[in-house]
């Protein structure tokens, strides 16, 4: 009896994954006001763990496939580094910058640098919804305009996912 095996290789799912139903529809005003911690360097580079997203969803029925009203990844850039024992000296080797990522249905993406930084801080995160953008403050940093693809009404779901380096 001859036949051919095929091995796939199935993609690496999410680390872990929070989802939260918004139930107010907001027009304008905070959508989102969300405080937490990045993950150490030591803990991303244990872990696989590199990246988180927050994304605000309109779901339809979970199962089905949402549309995107806004997605922030934020992608953090572990520095690997060697030691010269002898001579004590500190060797840093950057794999990429760290980014952040927004996207939205209908629009273009758009990448920043990470405005968070460094690993293992707080943070505070404010989406403030105004008629056609989003104003973003991180950390109480400069605002980011991000111009809206669906209305802010639409969000009625919110999502945070903590992705690993393969993704």
């Amino acid at each position: 009896m001859d036949y051919d095996r095929k091995d796939y290789e199935l993609p690496t799912p999410p680390y872990l994954s929070y989802r939260k139903q918004i139930d107010d529809l907001i027009m304008n005003g905070t959508l989102l006001c969300l405080e937490g911690r990045v993950l150490s360097s030591e803990h991303m580079a244990n872990s696989s763990i590199n990246s988180f997203e927050i994304t605000l969803l309109h779901d339809t029925k979970y199962g089905y496939e949402s549309l995107i009203v806004l997605m922030l990844n934020f992608t953090f850039s572990l520095r690997k580094y060697l030691i010269d024992n002898e001579n004590e000296n500190i060797t840093f080797n950057e794999e990429a910058n760290s980014s952040l990522r927004i996207q939205s249905y209908l629009n273009k993406d758009v990448f920043i640098k990470n405005p968070i930084g460094q690993t293992g801080v707080p943070i505070v995160l404010l989406i403030y919804a105004e008629q056609f953008y989003y104003n973003i403050s991180i950390n109480g940093g400069d605002i980011i305009h991000y111009k809206n693809g669906l209305p802010p009404w639409a969000a009625n779901y919110v999502m945070v996912i903590f992705l690993n380096k393969w993704k």
